[in-house]
């Protein structure tokens, strides 16, 4: 699983897993965290591993001192 990882302090991209359990369905989990995934993590990709769902992909060409920012807004929509 890759998605947003966000805070009111902050958003990252961040993975975690989801696994199925029977007789519970699947299961989210962050051992990064030690917690259960909430309504913080928005998910954007699933995948078998992060190959599948790298939050970019492709090639650059160019100088070395270039850098990736990313911003994310949330909006609740009624």
């Amino acid at each position: 699983m890759r998605g947003y990882l966000a805070t009111q302090a902050a958003s990252a991209t961040h993975a975690w897993t989801e696994v199925f359990v029977p007789g519970a369905g699947w299961q989210a989990l962050d051992p990064t965290h030690n917690c259960q995934p909430n309504e913080t993590y928005v998910k954007i990709g699933v995948g078998r591993d992060y190959t599948d769902v790298a939050p970019v992909s492709g090639t650059y060409k160019g100088t070395t001192d270039r850098t990736l920012s990313v911003e994310v807004k949330i909006e609740k929509r009624d």
